[in-house]
């Protein structure tokens, strides 16, 4: 193990103890992604060995990652800062480098472009899916996102323990959860066959490639899988059913359908795992803009039969 390994190792530990409040593990395998991107950048690119930050550094960085993903941006300035307060706390550094970098905020989503995965773009995602272990992986996981609208992180630190097939619901963890705050899910009765199939064809692939029964659910050929890998599957099967639907796409879906059907906001909360209903907007502005669109023209309609009818009325009569 290298010295950025075992700074990666005990910024860890202090995230998942230090701090006033839990923290959550899907979070700390985020900012550990960014940490690692940025630290392979920055030792190829910069020629140091200093894992201890400068605003020189992070900026130049930050304009490398805008030009790949703006989103990419909130999350890495989240992370690298979280990591100098690590250091400060470790006593390697007694002054934060980077107290004047601000925070991102995150780019304000154009819901003209922001996808939203429909019942036809879900079944097409699922025809892509064959009889092997993959295939029926694949299948399961996009059922459950279906049923779910769960987090991408989340879903991949599933594990069998918290599966309850008998009773059709998935529990998430206080530890698992973006908000520390546990919930139970359920999921849908094709779901569950879907799982049963999937479970049996993974013990058959455990057993013939001498591989140990794992305790995490979403198994790939080098092991569980991690939230970036099951987003990298979603995209392939996406590309396969010329759809576009990735995973967070399935959350906006389940938010859109649920009060389109006339489902309470407070039960949408419980299920989604979102404290405020701010979220809620974020989340249905896609929805809303298509609503308002169509009232707009209701309106318009509406206004244009009026004018006709008051022009008939007012039209001169011939004697």
């Amino acid at each position: 193990m290298d010295v950025f390994q075992a700074d990666l190792a005990a910024y860890a530990d202090w995230w998942l103890v230090g701090g006033r409040k839990p923290r959550a593990q899907s979070t700390l395998a985020e900012y550990q992604r960014h940490i690692r991107h940025w630290w392979a950048w920055t030792t190829e690119s910069q020629q140091t060995c200093s894992t201890t930050p400068t605003v020189r550094g992070v900026n130049a960085y930050i304009r490398v990652l805008r030009q790949r993903n703006e989103h990419a941006v909130v999350g890495f300035v989240r992370a690298i800062k979280s990591w100098c307060l690590w250091l400060i706390d470790d006593g390697a550094i007694t002054e934060d480098p980077l107290a004047t970098l601000a925070f991102v905020k995150s780019p304000k989503p154009d819901p003209a472009n922001t996808p939203v995965a429909d019942d036809l773009s879900i079944e097409a995602q699922l025809a892509t899916c064959d009889t092997s272990m993959e295939g029926q992986r694949d299948r399961a996981i996009i059922m459950v996102l279906r049923d779910t609208g769960m987090r991408r992180g989340e879903l991949a630190l599933m594990t069998w323990d918290n599966l309850d097939l008998q009773g059709a619901t998935v529990y998430l963890p206080n530890e698992n959860t973006k908000s520390n705050v546990g919930r139970r899910v359920g999921i849908e009765v094709d779901t569950v066959r879907s799982i049963h199939r999937y479970r049996r064809a993974l013990l058959e692939w455990e057993n013939k490639n001498a591989r140990y029964p794992c305790e995490r659910v979403w198994v790939g050929r080098l092991g569980p899988m991690s939230s970036n890998g099951i987003g990298q599957m979603l995209h392939r099967r996406s590309e396969e059913a010329c759809v576009r639907a990735p995973a967070h796409s399935y959350r906006r879906g389940l938010a859109t359908k649920w009060l389109a059907a006339g489902g309470s906001e407070t039960n949408l909360m419980r299920i989604a795992g979102w404290s405020t209903p701010v979220m809620i907007a974020r989340y249905t502005a896609t929805n809303a803009e298509v609503e308002a669109i169509e009232a707009q023209r209701t309106f318009n309609a509406s206004q244009r039969a009026s004018q006709r009818r008051r022009a008939v009325r007012t039209a001169p009569t011939l004697e």
